[in-house]
């Protein structure tokens, strides 16, 4: 078994100096890639890019939600955003419809497989998970309706002034 090993020599991980950042920064500041970057290259012999920045962010999105009630939004070109308060809703809204084009896409692969190809035990396991994300699917979209019809009512509600 393979062990995490500390590459950085204060021990910290890369999701604890993003957070680390993101603590002491104010709602609404650009953290700039290099920025970002150079704290994550500090102690360690590696030299981060713009695409280890991006994978160190988006592990410690759960981090920086729950220990700081804080979200980072990608600027792009430029770096990350540290979100206003007000801006969660919109960052929670883009993962939910992320969320579901990729549980779609996933549904589209299981439906579209060579039955052929498998035996009677794996064609059996495949038909379970098939079953298991299609009525997820069909239960997001059946959750997705109700909470259109209820914010189109909020917003119907509040431009008429109630």
């Amino acid at each position: 078994m393979t062990r995490f090993a500390i590459s950085r020599t204060d021990g910290r991980s890369a999701t604890e100096v993003i957070c680390g950042l993101v603590k002491d920064a104010r709602s609404g500041e650009l953290l700039p890639y290099d920025k970002i970057a150079a704290a994550l290259s500090e102690g360690t012999n590696k030299q981060y890019t713009r695409s280890d920045v991006q994978g160190a962010v988006g592990r410690a999105e759960r981090q920086l939600a729950c220990k700081l009630s804080r979200a980072l939004m990608n600027v792009a070109g430029q770096g990350y955003k540290v979100a206003l308060a007000a801006e969660h809703q919109c960052i929670a809204g883009r993962k939910r419809d992320r969320s579901q084009k990729l549980l779609k896409r996933g549904l589209t692969v299981l439906q579209n497989v060579n039955w052929d190809e498998m035996s009677p035990n794996e064609r059996q396991a495949h038909e379970g998970q098939l079953m298991v994300v299609g009525a997820l699917y069909t239960t997001m979209q059946g959750i997705d309706r109700r909470l259109s019809r209820v914010e189109n009512a909020i917003k119907t509600r509040n431009e008429n002034g109630g």
